[in-house]
């Protein structure tokens, strides 16, 4: 039984570092896309959604009101 744990908590913490790299990515692309707007248009983004990237859960709870 404890083999058993320690495969599914080293499973578990792949799939976390996967998901974390991923959110990483997407906020980087972001930016990317946000300074593109903000280059096109002359306006500038506010760091505002900058925690909503890195709090999702967080911030969607929010917004269900």
């Amino acid at each position: 039984m404890v083999d058993y744990e320690k495969k599914a908590n080293m499973e578990f913490m792949e799939q976390r570092q996967s998901m974390e790299k991923n959110m990483v990515s997407m906020a980087r692309e972001v930016e990317k896309l946000r300074a593109e707007l903000a280059s096109m248009d002359g306006r500038h983004w506010g760091a505002g959604m900058t925690c909503f990237l890195y709090c999702p859960l967080q911030n969607l709870s929010s917004f269900s009101r």
